[in-house]
C-alpha cells in the first residue's frame, strides 16, 4: 500500500488532502517541496517530479507538480505526492511506468476526499522491458556518483531526464549518498532549511538568474559537452540496464559493511569490472593490480591483503571460473609492497641514505631496471625521501639516473646543475618532465631555473609543458625583470606573440613602471589586430605613446611602434591624436613607398585598406592615404609640410618633445 497526499491553492498554498497523518515538520517539507519551484513558471517546466525523504516519518516521498493555469491567482500549482516505505523502492521501482502513471491531476470535477485513500500497487516485473536512454543513463550516473553535491544539470524540458532519475532513485537508493533528493524542474534553488536538493534540471536559459539568488549547488557540464564517459560509468550503466548492480553490491559486501557507502562505489565497480568479476571469471592477479591503482596508499596493502584473504577464503567462488592460485603466487613474488609495511619501507631507505649513500645509489641503479611493483614502489620512495641537496651527488648527473628520479619527483628539475648540461641532456630532462603528472606548486620554480641557467631556446618547450602558465614568467624575462641566461630568445617571443591578452594585461597593470624600450618590446609582441588589444582603452595607448620620446628611439623601433600603432589607429572607433596618426602613417607609407615593408606585414595591413580602382590596383601608397582619409584624418594636414614632411623618410617628421608637430 502506497499513501499519498494533494497539495494545493485555496487562499494560500496548502495541504487539501491526505492519506496519511505525518509530523509537524514532515508537513512543512512537503509544504514547501510541493510548492512551485521558483518565482514564475518557464517553457517546458510546467510539470516536474519531485524526489526526496522525510526521515521523521520513514517515508520516501515522490511527487509530480502541475501548473494549474485555471487558477486566477498566478503561480498555483497542483502536487500530487506517493509516500512510500524506502525499503519498498526498490521493488517499486522495477515498473517505474506503473509508478508514473499513479499520478492523477485533480479538477473541479474530482472530489478531493479520493486522495484521502490509500493507494493499492501490484508490483509487476517488467525491469527487461524498461525504455532507458542509454546516453542520459550514463550521464546521470557520471552526475550523482562521479560529482560533489548538490548539483544542478540543465535541460530544456523537465521531461529530459525524468524516467533516468527516478530509475536510479528507486532501483539504487541504497547506493545514493544518505537522503538524496532531486528535482527535475527547479525553477530557483530548492531546499528545506538548510538542505539543497542533491541533483536539480534547471532551465537553460534561467541558470544565471538561478545563481545570482544562491550559488551554493555545483553547475554540472552538459551531456553534449562530455565525449566519452569514464569506462567505469560506462559499466555501471550496463549493470543497472541488465539489473545486476545487486551482484556487484554483494560482491563488495565481502569487503565489510564499510564499504557498501556511496563513495565506494566507484572504486568497486572498477575492481569489479576490470577484474572481471562481472563475467564470472574473476582475476585476482589483475584485482590486486587495480586495487594498487584506484585505493589511497594507506588503504593499498590492507584492501590486497583483505582480496587475497577472502580468495583464499573461497569467499569469491561464484565469480570464479578457474583456479587462481598459481597466478597469485606468480603475483606476490613480483609484488613485494603486500608483505613490507610502507612505512617501514620508507624507514629502511632513509636510514640508508644516511649511512651508506654509495650503496643506495647502486640500489637505485639496480632498480631502475626491475620492472616488479616492489621495485617501482622503493623507487618512488628513494624519490620521495632524496633531498633536493644531495640529487647532484647521488646521481652522479648521470642522465639516466636523473631522467628516472625526476620522472617519478619533477622537484629534483630545481637542480641547477642539470640546466648547465648539453642541450640533448637538457632536453631529455624536459621529456621526463612532459611524461609524468604535473605539479602546480613546482611550475614558478622551474620555469624560473630553467630560464636562469640554460644557455639554449626553449621556450617552445616550456610552454608546451606548462602552457599559458609560463607566459606572465616569460614576459617579465622580455621585459628584463629577469636576466635570461640565454642570448636566444626568439621562441620565447614567439609563444608570447601567441597570447596577446597577456601581454595586453602587462601593459595595463604595469605601464607606469616600464621604461620606453620596455614598452617598445611590448608593442612587439603584442598583437595590434587582436580582440584583446580592440577592447583596450584607446586613451591607454596614447599615454604609451607620450611615454616613448620618438626622437631617441632607433629606426627599427620606430618601425615597431608603427607597425603596431597604425592597424591600432586603423581599427579604432575612437580618434587618435594627429601627431600619433602622423608619425605611423610616415613610417609605414615611407617603407611601402620604398617597396621595403616585409610582406607579412603588408599582408595584414592591406585587409584594412580600402581597394583603389582597377587603374590604381598597383599603387599601395594611395590605399594608404585614402585608409586615413576615410578614417577622418586630413591627408592635406598630414602632408603639409609645415607639419609633416613624408618625403624625407624616417626621423622626416619634426615633433616637439616627441609629441606635437613644430
Amino acid at each position: 500500500m502506497i499513501e499519498q497526499t494533494l497539495h494545493g491553492y485555496a487562499s494560500g498554498h496548502h495541504l487539501v488532502a491526505s492519506s496519511i497523518k505525518l509530523s509537524e515538520k514532515s508537513k512543512l517539507k512537503m509544504e514547501i517541496l510541493s510548492d512551485l519551484s521558483g518565482p514564475e513558471i518557464q517553457s517546458g517546466f510546467k510539470e516536474y517530479y519531485t524526489g526526496y525523504f522525510l526521515p521523521e516519518d520513514h517515508k520516501a516521498v515522490l511527487s509530480y507538480t502541475w501548473y494549474a493555469d485555471e487558477m486566477e491567482r498566478p503561480g498555483c500549482v497542483w502536487t500530487h505526492s506517493l509516500l512510500i516505505e524506502p525499503s519498498d523502492l526498490r521493488t517499486i521501482g522495477v515498473d517505474i511506468y506503473q509508478l508514473i502513471n499513479m499520478f492523477c491531476r485533480p479538477s473541479n470535477s474530482i472530489d478531493f476526499l479520493s486522495y484521502n485513500k490509500q493507494i493499492f500497487l501490484e508490483i509487476r516485473d517488467y525491469s527487461n522491458s524498461i525504455n532507458m536512454d542509454n546516453a542520459k543513463l550514463q550521464y546521470l550516473i557520471w552526475a550523482i556518483w562521479g560529482n560533489k553535491s548538490p548539483a544542478i544539470i540543465l535541460a530544456d524540458n523537465s521531461n529530459d531526464y525524468a524516467k533516468e532519475i527516478i530509475n536510479l532513485w528507486t532501483r539504487q537508493n541504497n547506493d545514493l549518498k544518505q537522503g538524496f533528493s532531486f528535482s527535475t524542474g527547479s525553477l530557483a534553488i530548492r531546499k528545506f532549511e538548510k538542505d539543497i536538493l542533491s541533483l536539480q534540471v534547471v532551465p537553460r536559459r534561467i541558470l544565471n538568474n538561478v545563481l545570482r539568488i544562491q550559488d551554493e549547488s555545483n553547475v554540472l557540464k552538459e551531456i553534449s559537452d562530455i565525449k566519452t564517459f569514464p569506462v567505469w560509468v560506462v559499466k555501471a550503466c550496463e549493470l543497472q540496464l541488465k539489473d545486476a548492480w545487486e551482484d556487484i553490491n554483494k560482491f563488495r559486501s565481502k569487503f565489510g559493511i564499510q564499504y557498501l557507502r556511496s563513495e565506494s562505489l566507484v572504486q568497486f565497480v572498477k575492481l569489479y569490472v576490470g577484474a572481471k568479476a562481472e563475467i564470472r571469471c574473476l582475476n585476482i592477479a589483475e584485482g590486486l593490480n587495480i586495487i594498487e591503482k584506484i585505493f589511497p596508499t594507506n588503504e593499498k596493502e590492507e584492501q590486497g591483503s583483505l582480496f587475497i584473504e577472502l580468495y583464499s577464503a573461497n569467499e569469491f567462488r561464484e565469480w570464479i571460473s578457474e583456479d587462481n592460485s598459481l597466478k597469485v603466487l606468480v603475483y606476490l613474488v613480483g609484488c613485494k609492497w603486500l608483505t613490507v609495511n610502507s612505512v617501514q619501507l620508507e624507514k629502511l631507505i632513509n636510514q640508508g641514505l644516511i649511512l651508506d649513500s654509495i650503496n643506495s645509489k647502486k640500489l637505485v641503479r639496480y632498480l631502475k631496471n626491475e620492472t616488479s611493483n616492489i621495485g617501482e614502489t622503493m623507487l618512488k620512495i628513494y624519490a620521495n625521501t632524496i633531498p633536493q641537496e644531495m640529487f647532484e651527488d647521488f646521481t652522479d648527473m648521470e642522465l639516466d639516473m636523473c631522467s628516472l628520479l625526476i620522472t617519478l619527483n619533477p622537484a629534483f628539475a630545481q637542480c641547477e646543475k642539470i640546466w648547465k648540461q648539453s642541450r640533448g641532456f637538457q632536453q631529455e630532462i624536459l621529456q621526463c618532465l612532459k611524461n609524468q603528472m604535473k605539479r602546480v606548486d613546482l611550475i614558478d620554480n622551474i620555469l624560473t631555473i630553467v630560464l636562469d641557467n640554460s644557455l639554449f631556446d626553449f621556450g617552445k618547450e616550456l610552454y608546451g609543458l606548462y602552457g599559458e602558465k609560463s607566459i606572465n614568467i616569460f614576459v617579465d624575462y622580455l621585459l628584463g625583470f629577469r636576466i635570461l641566461a640565454s642570448e636566444k630568445f626568439e621562441s620565447i617571443k614567439e609563444v608570447c606573440k601567441e597570447h596577446d591578452k597577456y601581454c595586453v594585461q602587462t601593459i595595463e597593470t604595469k605601464y607606469n613602471e616600464l621604461d620606453y624600450r620596455q614598452l617598445i618590446m611590448m608593442l612587439e609582441i603584442t598583437d595590434p589586430y587582436s580582440y584583446s588589444v580592440a577592447k583596450m582603452n584607446d586613451k591607454l595607448w596614447i599615454q604609451i605613446f607620450d611615454k616613448i620620446n620618438i626622437s631617441i628611439v632607433s629606426d627599427e623601433d620606430k618601425m615597431t611602434i608603427a607597425l603596431f600603432y597604425f592597424p591600432v589607429i586603423l581599427q579604432s572607433k575612437s580618434t587618435f591624436p594627429l601627431y600619433i596618426v602622423g608619425f605611423a602613417f610616415e613610417i609605414i607609407h615611407s617603407s611601402v613607398a620604398r617597396q621595403s615593408l616585409p610582406s607579412e606585414h603588408w599582408r595584414k595591413i592591406e585587409k584594412l585598406l580600402p581597394e583603389n580602382s582597377w587603374l590604381n590596383q598597383w599603387d599601395k601608397c594611395k590605399r594608404l592615404r585614402k585608409a586615413v582619409k576615410r578614417k577622418g584624418y586630413k591627408l592635406k594636414a598630414i602632408e603639409d609640410k609645415e607639419n609633416f614632411d613624408i618625403h624625407k623618410g624616417i626621423g622626416g617628421i619634426h615633433m616637439r618633445n616627441g609629441k606635437g608637430p613644430v
